[in-house]
């Protein structure tokens, strides 16, 4: 452009030294055709044509000394630097050989980057320079940390602990960095599922000297989460609420103290004030023009519509997610997709919502993100089960990458682990089904513990999916109950659409029981418009079941009681079958319920008696 020119060739005013202004030379360049490019409609911008960009360059090799080629990139930086087109700096002093610079570049601009919420170009910057330099550098080394953590890239972010904690010992940190370190581990400690440590870390942190900003407000949200987690959800609550009335705060800091709520609103299932915390969000949003902040309000809007048969709400938010694509977490964006492919197929659209998980499967493979295909491949195995293919199913989840178990769920609409016991349940197989309920019950265990009422739903139905397709009906309703008492008061019923017509039984025995009658007359009167609307589907009652005898035992609580009757101790029958104590826990009470006993030896010996063990 014109004012670069000035910079870096002198004067845009006629001189004795300069023969040409700048104005008149880009003039010339378009007037003589030397592959000039224009680079926006206004004609400010321009570029030479590669090769003659490569040709320029060699005459400017040949024809300047040294010192005039440094000299001319040390102007080009200034410049660039001054008017804030950071990556064209960073790109430049690498150019010039210069990677001290173009890593201060980075270090410095960075902070005000993540101040504003603008991680995606820290990240940006992150990967122009070499890699030797952020690992020297602590502030790049946290730099790169937070943007992990935005990006929930759970791996990365350990790897980057690991290096902080390294440079810890071997240097001093400052106040402020330490601080960052300490809440990194609580992150780390959150996700693992021990939420005591987490606890004590974010309670030290948030009384540092951090700047009241987006990081700050970091450590409030991961505060009220693992408070939540570890059972202190009215403590969560206070804390956040009096954040809000102290009066004038930063706004990125107040967004994310209301992030924390609607985190906290939408994991325990208050899914009114969830909205309302998402409409807070989108206020601020517009007072200092955040797309960020649009994007993640649509987002929580999206994924209390859609779990309250609003699907046609849901999509528009979910569609408002994906216009904003480049501005938010990649995480997000891919539940964005498959939210708008399951409101679609709820709402009896199966066309257009097949259409939405192939514009996911582009946006992922565009990406070259090992984790966002991973996630992408899950989602469209979770879509075909709700369209009746099997096979699709099943071959889209085999194309997941192994993907690291979390020891939080927290409020994702897609969590791949879910996904395959869903496809393993789907088959009706006998071993299949047993290997589900595994993993339910240790999922269970899980989402109870931390209080994740969002979660439990899902794997209390899909549990007592588990039991039915076993033959155990009587623990199936008793499941099936538990969750509708809990989905009931927020009306919360996607969980119960996308399981399936097999439960229906279930529900209506329910109901007929007085069990949360209405909801569950809501539940099925959706499900009788959903039949028809949508295409006919291969349901569970089609497949072969695994048993028809009521309450029989499975293959795995077989297993246990076989171990029970040798006389082992729950943890050593953990260990013969590879699977938790909470897991033998879980078997051990429907076992119980089963031959209805209350002790391991009368398990054992109404085994025998049945038939279920040799004598």
């Amino acid at each position: 452009c014109r004012d670069m020119l000035v910079a870096l060739g002198g004067d845009d005013q006629e001189s004795d030294e300069a023969h040409i202004t700048a104005t008149d030379f880009i003039r010339i360049a378009r007037d003589s055709n030397l592959f000039l490019i224009p680079l926006d409609a206004s004609g400010t911008w321009f570029r030479f044509h590669h090769l003659f960009r490569e040709l320029l360059l060699q005459q400017m090799n040949s024809a300047l000394a040294a010192q005039d080629i440094e000299s001319l990139h040390s102007r080009a930086i200034d410049w660039l630097d001054q008017h804030e087109y950071v990556s064209e700096a960073i790109q430049q002093s690498l150019m010039a050989a210069d990677e001290e610079r173009a890593g201060a570049l980075v270090e410095r601009h960075c902070v005000r980057a993540i101040a504003e919420d603008r991680w995606p170009r820290v990240r940006s910057w992150l990967r122009l320079i070499p890699s030797h330099l952020i690992r020297d550098n602590v502030n790049l080394l946290l730099a790169d940390a937070w943007v992990s953590h935005f990006q929930f890239d759970l791996e990365r972010l350990g790897s980057l602990l690991s290096q902080l904690e390294t440079y810890a010992q071997k240097q001093t940190l400052m106040e402020d960095q330490l601080a960052q370190l300490h809440f990194f581990q609580g992150v780390a400690a959150l996700h693992s599922g021990d939420a005591q440590t987490s606890n004590e870390i974010f309670e030290d942190v948030v009384t540092s000297a951090l700047p009241p900003g987006p990081i700050a407000g970091e450590v409030q949200i991961t505060l009220a989460l693992s408070r939540n987690t570890s059972g202190e959800k009215q403590r969560a609550y206070d804390a956040l609420n009096r954040e809000l009335n102290v009066g004038q705060k930063n706004h990125r800091y107040l967004s994310r103290i209301i992030f924390g709520k609607c985190f906290l609103d939408f994991i325990n299932l208050e899914a009114t004030d969830a909205l309302n915390d998402a409409e807070q969000l989108s206020t601020l949003s517009d007072e200092i023009q955040s797309n960020y902040l649009v994007a993640w309000s649509e987002y929580m809007r999206g994924l209390v519509f859609l779990n309250t048969a609003r699907n046609h709400d849901a999509c528009d938010a979910f569609n408002n997610v994906i216009r904003l694509q480049n501005g938010v977490e990649r995480r997000v964006v891919v539940d964005a997709f498959l939210g708008e492919a399951l409101s679609l197929q709820l709402r009896g659209r199966p066309d257009e919502a097949q259409q939405a998980m192939l514009r996911l499967q582009r946006w992922a493979g565009s990406l070259g993100d090992a984790r966002c295909s991973s996630l992408a491949s899950s989602c469209s195995a979770r879509l075909s089960l709700l369209l009746g293919d099997l096979a699709s199913a099943a071959e889209a989840i085999r194309l997941v990458a192994t993907y690291p178990r979390t020891g939080n769920l927290l409020f994702w609409q897609e969590e791949p682990e879910i996904t395959a016991v869903r496809v393993q349940l789907a088959t009706g197989k006998r071993s299949a089904v047993d290997a589900a309920a595994d993993v339910l019950a240790e999922l269970g265990e899980q989402v109870k513990a931390q209080h994740q009422r969002c979660q439990l739903v899902d794997i209390l139905l899909l549990q007592a999916l588990a039991q039915e397709l076993s033959g155990a009906r009587k623990v199936a309703q008793e499941l099936l109950e538990q969750a509708l008492e809990i989905a009931a008061p927020a009306d919360w019923s996607r969980p119960f659409a996308e399981v399936g017509e097999t439960m229906l039984p279930l529900i209506e025995a329910a109901r007929d029981r007085g069990i949360e009658p209405e909801f569950a007359d809501r539940l099925l009167g959706r499900s009788t418009e959903s039949r028809t609307e949508q295409r006919p589907r291969e349901t569970v009652e089609s497949r072969p079941q695994v048993s028809e005898q009521t309450d029989a035992l499975t293959n795995r609580e077989l297993d246990i009681l076989e171990l029970l009757a040798q006389r082992y101790r729950n943890k050593e029958i953990a260990a013969k079958l590879f699977i938790s104590t909470h897991t033998v826990n879980y078997h051990l009470k429907h076992i119980y319920q089963k031959l209805g006993v209350s002790g391991r030896r009368q398990a054992v010996l109404k085994a025998i008696e049945t038939g279920d063990l040799p004598s």
